[in-house]
């Protein structure tokens, strides 16, 4: 992670343990082409099968993709049990390994690429939460004590958020998304934050009660996405327990 995305990162979030794999907080749950890897390091490839309804394709995307990035202070993320991400995409779009894999912790852990065509649509990774006490959040505010490392101002906001589908066990939802614009940082690593330019696309989030995990989908900012289709992804994603 960029020196100064991180120490504004942990900053933000309190006391951390600064390692190349970013923030480890106290021991919990912190933010997080095909490559060329050992067979050993990574999970089974996301898996697709058609569905009856048209132009639309059952994708599951498993987590923790894989181990690169895996260090002594993020291990308890990628022991993460491992759970799918299961959703409805259009049929030309298709999920693909990274190249590099950046499990960073720069933006979520385990990214993965997705694609229409050669053109890169977005990422999907996953996070951990940890669940507050029961009756201190009202239902309405849960996703706020879910997603706390996407609601910092001047880093990532996915705000406002608007719940698609809820059930018992969770919740998927849209969001506007402005975020820092990392490359800038990365090509000006001596530039003040003030001065990074902010960067603004759609997302959709999803979270899992019994898993305290959460995935998000950010979508590049020049992907000319409808509105519709993206509700219809969001309404379609679930997390399921094992990969598949």
């Amino acid at each position: 992670m960029n020196p100064i995305l991180q120490k504004l990162l942990c900053g933000l979030l309190g006391a951390c343990v600064l390692t190349s794999a970013g923030c480890a907080s106290n021991g919990s749950a912190s933010s997080s082409s095909d490559a060329s890897v050992p067979e050993s390091s990574i999970s089974e490839p996301a898996s697709s099968a058609s569905e009856s309804k048209e132009n639309v394709q059952t994708v599951s995307v498993p987590f923790p993709a894989y181990q690169e990035g895996r260090t002594e202070y993020n291990g308890h993320i990628f022991d993460t049990p491992p759970f799918s991400a299961q959703l409805q995409l259009p049929e030309n779009w298709e999920i693909r390994m990274p190249d590099p894999l950046q499990s960073d912790g720069s933006w979520l852990w385990t990214p993965m690429d997705i694609y229409e065509n050669d053109q890169h649509v977005g990422k999907i990774a996953f996070n951990r939460y940890t669940e507050p006490e029961e009756g201190s959040i009202p239902p309405e505010e849960y996703y706020k004590a879910v997603y706390p490392e996407l609601r910092l101002p001047r880093i990532e906001q996915w705000e406002p958020y608007t719940p698609v589908r809820t059930d018992e066990n969770g919740e998927s939802g849209i969001a506007s998304v402005t975020y820092v614009d990392l490359e800038f940082i990365q090509e000006n690593p001596d530039v003040a934050m003030a001065a990074v330019p902010e960067l603004e696309t759609k997302g959709i989030l999803c979270y899992n009660k019994d898993m305290t995990a959460y995935v998000a989908i950010r979508i590049d900012g020049s992907y000319p996405i409808e509105d519709k289709t993206l509700t219809e992804i969001a309404q379609s994603l679930q997390l399921v327990p094992g990969q598949k």
